[in-house]
């Protein structure tokens, strides 16, 4: 309605079949990425419905309060004049309003696109009373949720190891979904390894998985059971290994006989035959409780148990 009145030719029925055919083909494009076999129509198609879920959100709000208040004005408040009304509720004032919410529309997802490249470093000063031997501070760095796939690959990667090095940690912490629930969604994987081999750390780089490192489908940002056993990709597995990055799925390890580092499969997916993971006191009962122990989980959960 809103570009219909914006100019005549919108009016033509040719030119709105043609527009309404552009739309169907980006709404369904979720559906298409979903069901299309791997190839480069399928990155296209999945790249665009990425961007469309977003997009949809904020055109739901924008419109959903724009549409609202004029609700309200006409009906509720239907006996209630003020200059403009009329106005308001005309090709004029649909033209007007429409337009201030594609700007909205517009600016907000253009931002969110922007936003979601650059990454942010947040420093948390923690204090552990314990003694870990002759070790008086430890610089840890922790990042979570790389989704590597179809919309984050090298160029993310790159400045993540870039931030990373900056701040010249003693030790790297991967915790969970490192992949996008698809190995193959990512289209440069030495590229990508090329850059988290770079990471540089006095003792190395540690990851869990979480849930949505499990090669499998995705519909609209959603995983479903499809059936089958969900277990950890092999691809995976040798891609984290060919990274220098240590896998610690239900296990601990001691490092510089200082501290131990004790990682926690995936609360909901953690890709084991009988689909269970070790509790928390079974993974620390043969543990030296006087040395800090560090936890790394995807959904950190039994925090008190886990204290306790």
């Amino acid at each position: 309605h809103w570009i219909q009145v914006l100019h005549a030719v919108f009016q033509n029925v040719w030119v709105c079949r043609g527009i309404g055919l552009v739309y169907l083909f980006v709404v369904f494009s979720i559906l298409i990425a979903f069901m299309a076999p791997d190839s480069g129509f399928r990155r296209f198609m999945k790249l665009l419905s990425n961007y469309w879920l977003g997009v949809l959100v904020y055109a739901i709000m924008t419109l959903g309060i724009a549409d609202g208040v004029r609700l309200i004005i006409k009906y509720p408040l239907k006996n209630i004049n003020f200059p403009g009304r009329e106005i308001l509720f005309s090709n004029v004032g649909t033209a007007v309003i429409g337009t201030v919410c594609a700007v909205i529309i517009s600016v907000i997802s253009i931002y969110g696109v922007i936003n979601a490249g650059n990454i942010q470093t947040t420093k948390y000063e923690i204090s552990v009373g314990k003694k870990a031997g002759k070790l008086k501070s430890l610089n840890v760095v922790l990042i979570a949720d790389l989704h590597l796939g179809y919309n984050i690959g090298c160029r993310q990667m790159e400045q993540m190891a870039e931030k990373i090095n900056a701040q010249n940690p003693d030790l790297v912490v991967v915790a969970g979904d490192i992949f996008d629930n698809s190995y193959d969604g990512m289209d440069d994987p030495e590229g990508i390894k090329a850059q988290l081999k770079s990471i540089k750390s006095k003792y190395g780089v540690y990851a869990v998985y979480g849930n949505h490192d499990i090669d499998e489908k995705i519909l609209m940002g959603f995983t479903f059971d499809w059936g089958g056993k969900q277990l950890h990709s092999e691809k995976m597995t040798n891609f984290m290994k060919e990274c220098n990055i240590k896998l610690i799925n239900d296990e601990s390890v001691l490092i510089n006989d200082e501290f131990y580092l004790v990682g926690r499969r995936d609360t909901d997916k953690p890709g084991t035959e009988d689909g269970t993971r070790a509790e928390i006191s079974e993974l620390t009962k043969d543990l030296d409780k006087t040395k800090p122990i560090f936890v790394l989980s995807h959904e950190p959960d039994e925090l008190q148990k886990t204290a306790d």
